[in-house]
């Protein structure tokens, strides 16, 4: 079994769309007991946890790419150094974060130095992960 590894960013300034615009505090959590997905937690006035896919923010950083309740798309055009994403909350109600794009690729790079892609399935605890399962059921 491999050892735990742990990994946060914070201080990622990020913007909540919609009429409440504010200025968050957004930490990224790594596990390599995880491997497959990052923890996204933003702190504010709405706070928010998302398990995000690995493949989906590496993708996302690049081109446009979602999956149900998450979109990320870069934003080439309006503002280059910036990553978009669209997070569905509740009915009706869609978070919008900006983040940094070369923050979130240096996040990436991280990673991968600890778990490389394509070596995940070495990293992964089942029994953590099916234990974690029962006890929201």
């Amino acid at each position: 079994m491999m050892a735990e590894h742990r990994l946060q960013h914070q201080g990622i300034a990020g913007t909540v769309g919609g009429h409440d615009d504010a200025l968050v505090r957004v930490v990224w959590v790594y596990d390599t007991k995880f491997p497959w997905s990052l923890k996204l937690i933003v702190h504010g006035r709405n706070p928010l946890m998302r398990l995000v896919s690995r493949d989906l923010l590496n993708r996302g950083v690049s081109v446009p790419t979602g999956d149900l309740d998450l979109w990320i798309r870069p934003e080439f055009f309006a503002r280059p150094a910036q990553v978009r994403f669209l997070i569905h909350v509740v009915d009706g109600l869609t978070m919008q974060l900006d983040l940094n794009r070369d923050d979130l690729i240096e996040l990436l790079d991280e990673a991968e130095r600890l778990v490389p892609f394509g070596t995940e399935e070495k990293f992964q605890d089942w029994d953590g992960g099916l234990a974690l399962c029962e006890g929201a059921a």
